[in-house]
């Protein structure tokens, strides 16, 4: 998994301002298990993403 975080990180040119909670989302969705709704990727961000920055 830390390959994949490394390939992502590459991806900041497009991203600069909001990359945080772009590679925040990344992680929660690799790490989490079950459903991948809206509102459990923001309970596995801890904090760094809620639902609404998730939805937009």
């Amino acid at each position: 998994m830390t390959e994949l975080l490394e390939i992502i990180k590459v991806l900041v040119i497009f991203f600069p301002r909001n990359f945080h909670v772009f590679q925040a989302i990344i992680e929660a969705m690799l790490t989490m298990n079950g459903s991948k709704t809206m509102l459990n990727i923001s309970r596995w961000t801890k904090g760094k993403a809620c639902y609404r920055t998730i939805e937009r």
